[in-house]
């Protein structure tokens, strides 16, 4: 078993599954550590009070839990923490009345034209993705990745596609990424097949089956 040195404010399990905060050290002729539980402790795990092997003897480390810290911008009124398969989601809103960031347009490897509710941007190397998987499924030859980007598929049903299909993720869940209800991640996941499939431009699709185009 490998060897533990005590240390102020790291916490210990003991033989007997007890978990121990060492909280300060003192000295009485002899070095100690004094645990949360009242015990005192040499510097290698020993119980003081035994010379032998004892149920109380801290024999293992406890492992602090895995913690983030980010700043908080001024202004920042709401702050909704969700979860996302693995991940966890932090979205925070400003005070009522702040203007809202205007759509503007994506440079080099992004999607043009992004619409300002989606959370994350596509770069190429996710639509390359999306686009082999496609590819795959429909057994495609060939897709022309640049002439897609600049074709009147809206982003955020791509990028709906890509977290259901590609990542995996329940439609539940990637409706709350992308800030739409449930049922239109069904309908976006259709309309990016049946893009591929037919080749029929998204503004089209959206009028046939009667639901509002939103750019």
């Amino acid at each position: 078993m490998k060897k533990i040195k005590l240390e102020v404010g790291k916490t210990y399990r003991s033989r007997e599954g007890e978990e121990v905060k060492i909280v300060r050290m003192g000295n009485r002729g002899w070095d100690y550590w004094n645990g949360s539980n009242g015990e005192w402790y040499y510097e290698g795990g020993k119980w003081s009070y035994s010379a032998e092997e004892h149920p109380k003897d801290l024999i293992e480390e406890v492992p602090e839990p895995t913690r983030h810290t980010f700043d908080i911008p001024d202004g920042v009124k709401k702050i909704t923490v969700s979860r996302v398969g693995n991940c966890i989601v932090v979205e925070m809103s400003r005070e009522e009345g702040e203007p809202k960031p205007k759509t503007t347009k994506a440079k080099n490897e992004c999607l043009a034209h992004t619409s300002e509710d989606v959370k994350k941007m596509i770069n190429l190397r996710e639509m390359n993705k999306v686009l082999t998987r496609i590819k795959k499924v429909y057994q495609l030859k060939d897709i022309d990745v640049k002439s897609r980007l600049w074709r009147q598929v809206e982003a955020r049903a791509i990028w709906t596609y890509y977290l259901i299909e590609v990542e995996g993720i329940q439609h539940a869940d990637a409706a709350k990424v992308v800030g739409r209800k449930r049922p239109m991640m069904y309908h976006y996941v259709k309309l990016v097949k049946d893009l591929y499939e037919t080749n029929v431009p998204f503004r089209e699709r959206f009028n046939k089956i009667g639901i509002p185009w939103r750019s």
